[in-house]
């Protein structure tokens, strides 16, 4: 890549910035401050004006791009080139869109969490009204209370968030667990820490539960983090927030760089796009799993990583009715049955990122991607979730589909695409596996006529099973209407909750079916598959299974719903094993 300077000229002096591999006008703004030091003391990097030769005011980083003013550069005999550029401070006149545009970074790129209680984005203002805003409102939060699990700031006022505008913050468990834990490694010893999961589920807002935190625990002196300042990253902006006089400041990169190298200072990166600065003081990365910075940082650094969960239906549905009492009941329901646990998702009904993904070829195909994280959320991170450990320690477990509406969807519009998913991902079954692989049995059983292999589990005998025609309709029931033996007569039934039909995916009048990639698949809910098998005359429970799982799958044992212990076997219940091409 071909070299690219400026050289600026400010107050007579002349000095050359290295700006290769700058991807915003601020980058430039803050490289020339920090170049100018002392001479540019009084004079923010936002408020800088850039010219080029011709004294047209340079907005945008493109404005100067050598493809877009090649009269201006001049070749350099080691390589690269440059162009002479004037800068002059902010006058005092009333700003311009363009002003606006070019200096507020941080409001250009602000996204909605909406998933926080009344929020919408930072409406884009001159950067030193919105920092006084921040203050404002980080002055008043010094009396924010906890209301039924809601951080308000006194009087209803605006969080002191700066990415967007928010009312309330909905304090999830995983942010008072994970604080624990952070005070915990901090005293330790140890400095580097992540926080990744699903995009969308409230991970950057962890940042204001962090600022409450330590506002209301530096009265008791009892948490083992006791900064005096946070210096605040999203991208290219720094904001620092001074603990002990109450206020926000937005620096440079220099002045950060010098801040992130004080002990008493609390680092918090935010963001995939934020490259981290050069630190000694405790640090904590807070992205989704696409950000290469923090996949290194985290490899680097040797950073403690935990993860956030996706929201459970009770916490979502607690958000609502304290933050979003407005949201109609049927809208919340059927957003969540799309979405599934992506709170931002579900509760920002302006966007439907689904729709989108659900057409992008990359992004379905990116499903395979089980054992890559970051590989797979690049194009397919709305059509996964990340699924945490539930001990306690959030630790990443696997990957897994957002939701059974989008593993329907993906086979009605790329059931080609998808049974080569399934056939890749085989060779390491896990939950995505095994989910697209139930979706595709019950699109084959609920339709029927088809021929399949099938050996008795209990004696060994090989034989075969023709599906019943049925006309493709799934029927849904729970553990309160359970069908008749009758109405199996033609039908194909799923039941709704996986939780108390542990043993089942569905039920018709020839048996009773469990899908599975699995080498083992133990019996569990004995209880409710009694009730189930009271249903037939001579019970059968059939484990449907890829091919290269067909041969060895054995008789399965009777555990208990949890753990491993083993549970009597349901009498008279007879199994099966039957083999399901991938065709």
């Amino acid at each position: 890549m071909s070299k690219r300077y400026l050289n600026v000229e400010y107050a007579g002096t002349r000095t050359r910035i290295d700006i290769t591999d700058f991807e915003d006008l601020s980058d430039a703004q803050d490289a020339i401050k920090a170049k100018y030091g002392p001479a540019m003391a009084d004079i923010g990097a936002p408020q800088l004006q850039l010219y080029d030769q011709q004294g047209q005011l340079i907005a945008d980083l493109d404005d100067i791009a050598i493809e877009n003013t090649p009269q201006y550069y001049k070749k350099r005999t080691r390589g690269g080139s440059c162009v002479v550029i004037g800068v002059l401070p902010l006058p005092p006149r009333q700003p311009t869109q363009t002003d606006l545009d070019s200096a507020s970074a941080a409001a250009s790129t602000s996204h909605l969490p909406a998933e926080e209680g009344s929020s919408r984005k930072r409406q884009r203002t001159e950067p030193e009204s919105e920092i006084n805003d921040l203050t404002a409102q980080f002055k008043l939060f010094a009396n924010s209370r906890l209301d039924k699990r809601c951080i308000q700031s006194q009087d209803q006022k605006l969080l002191p968030y700066p990415q967007n505008e928010v009312q309330k913050l909905y304090v999830r468990k995983c942010y008072k667990d994970v604080f624990k834990l952070l005070l915990a490694q901090i005293g330790d010893k140890k400095k580097s820490f992540a926080i990744s999961g699903t995009p969308g589920i409230g991970k950057s807002l962890f940042f204001v539960y962090i600022l409450y935190r330590l506002i209301k625990g530096s009265r008791k002196k009892t948490l083992s983090l006791k900064p005096n300042r946070i210096v605040y990253q999203v991208g290219s902006t720094y904001e620092c927030f001074d603990l002990q006089q109450q206020f926000v400041a937005r620096t440079t990169r220099f002045d950060a760089e010098e801040l992130v190298r004080k002990q008493d200072t609390f680092y918090v990166i935010d963001g995939r796009t934020s490259e981290p600065l050069v630190s000694s003081c405790i640090v904590l990365f807070i992205s989704s799993p696409r950000s290469e910075w923090y996949k290194e940082f985290v490899k680097q650094k040797m950073a403690k990583e935990w993860y956030f969960p996706v929201w459970t239906f009770k916490e979502l549905q607690a958000c609502w009715l304290h933050c979003y009492p407005d949201l109609r009941s049927k809208t919340f329901k059927k957003r969540y049955r799309i979405y599934g646990g992506v709170a931002r998702s579900v509760f920002d009904t302006s966007s439907d990122p689904i729709k989108k993904a659900l057409a992008d070829v990359n992004a379905v195909k990116g499903t395979q991607s089980i054992g890559e994280l970051t590989k797979a959320f690049t194009t397919s991170h709305t059509l996964l979730h990340v699924i945490v450990s539930d001990d306690g320690k959030y630790e990443f477990l696997h990957l897994d589909i957002a939701s059974k509406y989008v593993g329907e969807k993906l086979w009605q519009r790329h059931s080609s695409q998808m049974i080569t998913n399934i056939q890749v991902m085989l060779g390491t079954p896990d939950e995505i596996s095994r989910y697209f692989f139930e979706i595709y049995g019950h699109r084959v059983f609920s339709t029927g006529r088809k021929t399949l292999k099938c050996r008795c589990l209990e004696d060994g005998k090989a034989t075969k099973i023709t599906l019943d025609a049925l006309n493709g309709q799934r029927t849904t029931f729970g553990r309160d209407t359970i069908p008749t033996a009758a109405a199996l007569n033609g039908n194909y039934y799923e039941p709704t909750d996986d939780d108390n039909f542990p043993a089942i995916d569905s039920l018709s009048q020839q048996g009773m079916f469990q899908f599975t990639v699995a080498a083992e698949h133990p019996i569990r809910g004995v209880d409710i598959l009694t009730q189930l098998c009271n249903l037939y005359d001579e019970p059968k429970l059939y484990f449907v299974v890829p091919p290269h799982r067909f041969k060895g799958f054995k008789k399965q044992t009777f555990k208990a719903k949890k753990g491993t212990e083993q549970v009597q076997p349901i009498p008279g219940l007879k199994q099966y094993v039957i083999k399901l091409p991938l065709m």
